[in-house]
This record gives C-alpha cells, structure tokens and sequence, in this order.
C-alpha cells in the first residue's frame, strides 16, 4: 500500500504530574438518577463549604466516585453528612457518606505513555475522565458518553412524538508518549415535551383527536403502547399536586366505557400455509413472500420457515415487485443464491495470506440485547463459523442468555458444534482458530476475554485431548467516535471526500502498549466513513500487523449480501445477522402489548427451543 497523510479528531492534552486524591460517596436512598446524585453533590459542596471543602472544586461521576486537587480535611476516616434538597411538594433529605479511597498518580501515566510502565493504570484514565466529563455533565444533558441540548429557537422534529437534539461526545484516550481527547459531533432523539393526547396523535397519525371517533384498533393500540411505555407523564388534574407517574401498560378498556374486541391476527395463517406448501410439493427449494411492507407477518414468515419447517424463505416487498429497479433484483439474487446453497464470491487464491496455507477457521461472534427499558427480555449470543477454504460458506449456532450478559455463557459448547460442522465439511481439523467478537466495550475486555478463550479451548480439548489450534482474538468496534479524513483533499474519495476504502492507521492515535489498528475498509458513500477499531487480546499465531491487517481486509470483501467491501469482517457480520434474526423467532404471536414478543411466562428451555433453527436450515446460510 501507499502512505498518505490524515488527520484525526484527536486533541493532544497537557496533564500536570500531580497526585488526584479520590474519594468513595456513599448516597441515602441509594438509586437515584445521576442528575440528581450530581444536585446532592453540588449542594453539599456549598453547604459545607467552611467545614471541609473550602476552595477545592471536587469533580464527581454521578454515583460513587469524587476527586479532588488537594486531599480533604477528613483524613482516612469515613465522615456521614446530611443533605437537603429543596424539592416542589416537600424538601428531600439525603445522607451522604465520604470515605477515601486512594492517590491517583498521574506521574505514573506519564510513566506508562513513554514506556517506563508495561501498562496505561486504568485509574488514572478514570480520574482524568471524571475531570473532562465534570462541567458538560453540569451543563447539558448526558446520554452516554455524549452531551446534548435542545436547540434554542429551532426544532428539528422526527415525527412520532420525537425531536433531534445536537451536541458533542467527548472521551479521554491514551496514544504513544501522550493523552489524547476525542470530540465528535453527535446527534440523538429526545421525546418533545408535550400532552399525550398530541402524543397519541403523532404516534398514530391523526391529524386530531377529535376525528378519531372509535376506539383504537389492536394494532393502533399495541404500536401506541410500544411507544409510550416506560415515559413518564405529569399528571394536571389535581391542581398544585405535580405528581409523575411513569406508564407501564395501556389497556383495551378506554378511560369511560368497556369496549370488548377481537384479535387481528394476521400472522397465524403463515404456518398452515407453509405447511400445506411443503407436504403439497416435492423437493420445494424457496418460499418467496410478498409483503405489504413493514409487517408482524415478516417475522412469522421468518420462525416458521427457519426454526419449525426447515425452508428457505425470501420476502419482497410490494413496492419492490410493482416498480423494480435492476439493482434491486440482483441483490434479491445474491441472497436466494447463497440460501439455496449458491457462492457468490471467494478470495482469488494467489492473494489470499500465508494463513490459509493450513486449514483454519474463521468464528464471529456477537451478543445482541433488548432495548433500553426492557428488563425481561433475554439476550442473544450467536456465533458463526466458516465451513470451507475460501472462506464463503458459513454455519450458524445461537443461545439465549440472562438479560444484559455480555459474556457467552455457552461459547464451549457453541464452538464445539461448529468445529464438528468444519470437519464435517472438509474433513480437516482446523490448525488455526480466528475468533473475530463484535459487541464488546473496553471496559470489558479482560473479563470477555478470561472467559471465552477458556471457552474456546475447552471446546478443542473436549474433541481431543491434546487438540491445541492456535487462537487469535480480535475485538471488532464499530461504536466509537474516532473519525479519519485526508489532509490532501487530492487523496479524498466520493462526493463526500472520504479516506480510501483500505485506509489503516496503527500509530499516532492507538494505544501504546496493546496491539489495535483502526481500518476503514468501506467506501464511505454517504456522510463521513467510520473505520472500525480492532483489538486483538490474544494471538497464538502470531500475526505481524501488516498479515492481519490485509486478511481482515480481505474477509470484509466475501459478505455475501454486497458486491463491494463492508465495514466489518464477514464472520462479525454475520454474527450480528445471526442474533438479529433470533430476536424475530423468540416474537410471541400473542397480539396483546403486554405479552407481545416478551418472555413472560416462559422458562428458559421453551426460549432456548425457541430460537433453535430446523436440523434441515442449520447447514445453510438461512440468516443471509
């Protein structure tokens, strides 16, 4: 490849060789919202002023962690103060316990960045973070790691009841010989302060309450509950009592009278239909399904024909069949092609890496979660593995797992039945193990990977005793706000001047004493390209930078769904297609919002059965 010169939204920091002193709070009532964990804060450091703080301007996290410049005047004694906060109805009182923790060196970073020290102190990052994140978490609203505020004067309306509000996301890093500050703009929606009767009608598209004269249809009702469930509402009808109330349901019954209705369910014909199509014709290959557009049926048509018949299944939508395009017709092909056992594209031998000179695997992994506010719903661990030499044909395994569990709890057995199917498919034992996991935050990284490169070993011994492959690990990040853009606007690609697709950084803005690169490996068609980050925790194989940076470059070309290169390696991406299409096979085909596409009432095993796929779709790249 060729050098070219780039430019990062990286911003060097100057940090004074000084001590941080850090300090635990303990606050009572315990789980309350940041926002107000920082109001306690900030009237305790007024209040008591004289007593202990004086002129020192503690920073705090929003929930346990407090710095401080100067050590505070309490020795290492715990000290327990009283708080009041005034609040509309009545004052709140809290009880806030101070106890010191440890001396924060910040020498010992700079120690760590000219590698003096094998490794960057994680406390000194934390600290730093808590400095910068201080004030904006004052000011503005914290989503994250970013910061936001509604736009004054203006509004940028989403429809549905939602608006976008802009700001910035800011995070401390470490990079060779110094820190580094990485602001990026952002953008995210915020539901509009307003009644819920024009809540209703944005969600529903009513032009007015008052047309709509009936009650709301199942449908209406099950989209409006989706909606509004888990936001909290003011209540006006009792006059100076301001009381919120956040909603949990919305019933059939409307506030004045009973109104008794029936289910619209749409859905349950697509089994009988799909089992009178496989007993009626011999050897049928595909079910193709047009849809009136976005549809309950979508994912009915999907836990039918992949987990319960074992048939491959491709929906159309409708606009789609009345006014085609030869762009759309040729990406329906590549997918009926690769479920129908097709191949689409290899790597041309005489460029592929040295690596597959011996026969090798390569695994993608992803955990997929509920959203935010649902806490029954399980996650979803998939992990897919590649069945020949190209590599382009994949299988596919997935679990479901306690809600929110990063960490897959039954890697070793997943892994297992994926090296079985690779032996099954080519009759070698793969040498070499390339593990690429999506999903995972840094904060993460040692726990996830204690645990699953046990799980991956254990998995190979479990075949064979002394059955050893050398394993590398390699974390892929997709969600993170490093963006790279060429000085010499000659270098610049597309109508959006973007890095050239291939663009790899491993210098400069990495870290100093671990093995990541960044790699932009798409071409950036719309808005600035966001190269994605590899992390590689493990390497038997020892790889050189320059042999794993090509090889992830050339799995991102053999994504079956594309005729060009994606962001992410294809086994990552699958993966993620993998977890995805598990969440439709887990939907109930209950129409009632309460019930609808949770896990009420279900045990484990009726889930885990759930998103099993049919013996017949499990050699077959269903997901595609």
């Amino acid at each position: 490849g060729r050098t070219i010169k780039l430019q990062a939204n990286f911003f060097e920091m100057d940090i004074p060789k000084i001590d941080i002193y850090h300090y635990e709070l303990d606050i009572k009532p315990e789980k309350c919202p940041r926002r107000v964990n920082r109001e306690i804060v900030e009237h305790m450091v007024q209040h008591f002023k004289t007593q202990i703080f004086g002129d020192r301007k503690p920073v705090f996290d929003g929930r346990k962690n407090l710095y401080t410049a100067m050590p505070l005047p309490i020795g290492r004694d715990k000290v327990e103060l009283e708080v009041t906060l005034p609040g509309e109805g009545k004052d709140r009182i809290f009880k806030v316990a101070i106890k010191w923790m440890s001396c924060v060196s910040l020498q010992a970073l700079h120690d760590a960045l000219s590698g003096r020290l094998p490794s960057v102190p994680f406390e000194t990052i934390q600290a730093l973070d808590v400095v910068m994140r201080h004030l904006p978490s004052m000011r503005y609203t914290p989503v994250g790691r970013s910061f936001f505020t509604a736009s004054e004067g203006c509004s940028n309306p989403l429809g549905g009841g939602r608006e976008v509000w802009f700001g910035f996301h800011q995070s401390v890093r470490p990079s060779l010989w110094k820190m580094m500050l990485n602001i990026d703009v952002s953008a995210t929606a915020f539901y509009k302060a307003q009644p819920v009767i024009e809540f209703v009608c944005e969600v529903l598209d009513f032009k007015s309450i008052e047309e709509q004269q009936k009650p709301l249809t199942d449908s209406q009702r099950v989209k409006f509950t989706k909606e509004i469930k888990g936001l909290k509402v003011e209540i006006t009808h009792c006059g100076q009592m301001k009381r919120k109330y956040r909603v949990c349901n919305v019933t059939r019954r409307p506030a004045r009278q009973p109104c008794f209705c029936k289910y619209a369910q749409g859905a349950d014909s697509v089994e009988p239909m799909f089992r009178h199509l496989k007993n009626t014709y011999t050897g049928l290959q595909l079910v193709v399904v047009i849809l009136p557009g976005k549809t309950p049926v979508y994912a009915e048509v999907k836990r039918v024909g992949d987990t319960v018949l074992g048939m491959a299944t491709q929906c159309v939508q409708m606009k789609n069949v009345q006014r085609t395009t030869p762009q759309t017709l040729s990406n329906l092909c590549l997918k009926i092609n690769v479920k129908l056992g097709g191949v689409n594209n290899i790597l041309l031998p005489q460029g592929r890496p040295p690596v597959f000179q011996q026969p090798v695997i390569f695994l993608g992994a992803d955990v997929t979660h509920p959203p935010a506010g649902d806490g029954k719903k399980p996650s979803i661990a998939a992990v897919v593995g590649s069945m020949d030499a190209h590599p382009n044909r994949y299988c596919a395994t997935v679990r479901v797992q306690q809600h929110r569990q990063e960490i897959i709890q039954d890697l070793a057995a997943m892994v297992r039945e994926l090296l079985i199917q690779f032996y099954k498919s080519t009759r070698f034992k793969p040498t070499r193990i390339i593990f690429y996991r999506d999903g995972v935050s840094e904060g993460q990284f040692q726990q996830v990977l204690h645990h699953e490169l046990l799980a991956i070993r254990e998995a190979c011994i479990k075949l064979e005793k002394d059955y050893q492959p050398g394993i590398t690990f390699i974390v892929v990040q997709k969600r993170h706000h490093t963006r790279l853009f060429c000085t010499d606007k000659n270098e610049r690609v597309g109508k959006s001047g973007n890095i050239p697709a291939g663009t790899t950084v491993d210098t400069k803005i990495t870290h100093p004493s671990e093995f990541d690169f960044y790699l932009c490996s798409h071409a950036g068609i719309q808005g600035t390209s966001r190269p994605s980050h590899y992390h590689v925790l493990w390497d038997d194989n020892r790889f050189s930078s320059d042999e794993l940076q090509i090889l992830t470059y050339q799995l991102c070309h053999t994504y079956v769904r594309c005729t060009r290169s994606v962001s992410i390696p294809a086994p990552a991406y699958y993966a993620h297609l993998v977890a995805f299409r598990a969440r439709y096979h887990l939907v109930d085909k209950e129409h009632d919002s309460h019930t609808s596409g949770q896990s009420n009432g279900r045990d484990h095993q009726a889930l885990a059965k759930a998103v099993q796929v049919h013996q017949d779709t499990l050699r077959t790249m269903y997901f595609a």
